[in-house]
């Protein structure tokens, strides 16, 4: 996968949900995704930001942390891909209905 869309906008995705008024964890958990992504682009060979996730929650049995990462994933994922922002309305299509498998181990 590429990440130089993100590497170079990603302050702009940042700023938005700042912006917005999104919640201060919420913010946080997108940095730190960022953060993570970018810094092991050279480490990994991903072809979907799904397998970004997986590697991103490892064995985790907590089911809020997989939840919060699968919504900042699937934000980063829109916004890498696609250049659009969270925009509260649209559900993101990271998470699909009945999208059982995301909360099996792997």
């Amino acid at each position: 996968m590429n990440f130089s869309h993100l590497r170079q906008h990603c302050h702009e995705h940042i700023d938005f949900v700042q912006e917005a008024g999104y919640s201060a964890s919420y913010i946080r958990c997108l940095k730190e995704n960022i953060r993570w992504i970018l810094n092991n682009e050279g480490h990994k060979s991903w072809s979907l930001y799904l397998e970004i996730y997986y590697d991103r929650i490892g064995s985790t049995e907590s089911e809020l942390y997989k939840k919060n990462h699968r919504v900042s994933f699937g934000a980063i994922q829109q916004f890498d891909l696609y250049g659009e922002f969270p925009n509260r309305r649209i559900k993101n299509c990271f998470i699909i209905r009945g999208a059982y498998h995301l909360n099996t181990a792997r």
